[in-house]
């Protein structure tokens, strides 16, 4: 099966950017070095030789990655910000998408340094907003702030249908996500 990312891309003036959503399903993780290991529990990428693996099951994702246009049909992907979503932002998303009125807004927040040494040192914002309701689309924004750089943000328009289609394949990612 080929996979590929659902995408929306808004740059055709040059004034909006592109997102790309994709599926990762659930994977294990080695707890002491913390790499990964495809499902079957053959290593990706090798665990270091003083230690036996011990992997644990970790749910899987989507994947959003979002960037600005930086000229007219031209996506700056290595300004692009990474966004992973979970089980709970997923279902999130998908309530929102499936009940959201005029001017409804959804926030998702992460710092992906929590509980470590790098804790706020970089965090992450998601919103959707419907300022004139799903039915005339939504509008999809992340913003990356870090503590020695300006923040980043990047904007995607989405239409009605681009929305519903979005509500559909976030639904059917979940039992993906969780492995059912």
């Amino acid at each position: 099966m080929i996979k590929k990312p659902l995408a929306f891309y808004k740059g055709v003036k040059g004034r909006f950017g592109a997102a790309q959503f994709e599926l990762t399903p659930p994977y294990l993780r080695c707890t002491k070095c913390r790499r990964y290991a495809q499902a079957n529990g053959t290593p990706d990428l090798a665990c270091s030789s003083d230690h036996d693996p011990k992997l644990a099951p970790r749910y899987g994702h989507v994947m959003l990655e979002i960037t600005s246009a930086s000229a007219p049909g031209v996506y700056d992907w290595d300004n692009k910000i990474r966004f992973a979503l979970g089980i709970d932002d997923v279902g999130k998303i998908v309530m929102f998408l499936r009940t959201a009125k005029e001017h409804d807004e959804l926030s998702l927040f992460h710092d992906p340094g929590k509980g470590s040494s790098s804790e706020s040192q970089v965090t992450k914002s998601l919103s959707l907003s419907s300022p004139k309701g799903l039915r005339e689309g939504c509008l999809l924004k992340v913003t990356q702030n870090s503590k020695d750089k300006d923040p980043i943000s990047h904007l995607v328009p989405l239409t009605g249908v681009e929305a519903m289609t979005l509500q559909i394949a976030m639904s059917s990612a979940i039992p993906k996500i969780i492995g059912w």
